[in-house]
């Protein structure tokens, strides 16, 4: 606003008459009319005098007229919700420096959130594991309209290790690769140790009596704890028995092969008796 109506009485006897006895660069629309327009910067201080005169004799009134500046424009600063954010419950806000009037922050969603100082554009803020918070920062010069910025914030949390069962097996002949393990979780990663060690690609190929080890990630965030999975790689030829005592029912009789893929030794019902061989 840089503009005003000024509001001098109405002479009953004389004329009257509009000055500026302060402040830089100021106008009146009509300096005779008492309710003449006032123009100014803003920024600006002025006091006017409305001068009444009637022959020698005079009586005038000051006023001070304020043309306060728009606040500066409020900048609450950059969301902070990426992979900085998982596993911390504090943020180091940064919204801008007032210029012109003074900022506050306040909460707008999210509960159990706190400031170090919500006067303070660069303030700390505090809240609770996985929860987002939209936070406003205002910049007012009353009575001029007030500037807000919003800035989000997100305390996240780190997922737990995906689960799998170990071991699993798998056949040499499928040329299986980390790929093929079953597992479940979000956005998997394979590692070649519980900790630190080398990012694997999905496409490697499974060694066997090798353990590998799983990452998620969720939200952005990826788990800090790792599964591991113990792979066994072996030739399959056919169903494998191991260790294992089998009854097969013969029908008919006399037609039933029963060979160990493990050392090729093979065991033949010859007694024609169409009963169940056992096999071990």
């Amino acid at each position: 606003l840089t503009t005003t109506t000024m509001a001098g009485n109405n002479p009953a006897t004389g004329t009257g008459l509009w000055s500026i006895q302060s402040g830089t660069g100021g106008s009146f629309g009509n300096s005779s009319s008492r309710t003449s327009s006032f123009s100014g910067n803003a920024g600006s201080t002025y006091t006017a005098r409305w001068t009444i005169t009637n022959g020698t004799c005079s009586s005038f009134d000051d006023v001070v007229i304020t043309f306060p500046k728009n606040p500066t424009v409020s900048n609450a600063g950059a969301d902070q919700n990426g992979p900085g954010m998982c596993g911390v419950t504090s943020a180091l806000l940064s919204a801008n420096i007032p210029v012109v009037g003074s900022g506050l922050w306040s909460v707008v969603s999210g509960t159990g959130g706190s400031f170090d100082n919500t006067a303070d554009p660069n303030s700390g803020f505090s809240g609770t594991p996985g929860t987002s918070y939209s936070l406003k920062w205002s910049i007012s010069n009353a009575p001029c309209p007030v500037s807000q910025d919003i800035v989000n914030v997100e305390f996240k949390v780190f997922p737990t290790a995906p689960s799998a069962l170990s071991p699993q097996s798998f056949c040499k002949g499928d040329a299986p690769d980390l790929s093929n393990i079953t597992i479940t979780g979000t956005n998997i990663k394979w590692y070649d140790a519980p900790a630190s060690g080398s990012l694997l690609l999905s496409t490697v190929k499974l060694v066997n009596g090798t353990t590998y080890y799983a990452t998620q990630t969720v939200n952005g965030c990826e788990s800090t704890s790792r599964k591991a999975t113990l792979t066994q790689v072996t030739s399959c030829i056919g169903p494998v028995i191991a260790d294992k005592t089998v009854s097969i029912d013969e029908n008919p009789a006399n037609a039933t092969v029963v060979t160990d893929i493990n050392d090729a030794n093979t065991s033949t019902d010859m007694d024609g008796d169409n009963d169940n061989i056992t096999y071990s």
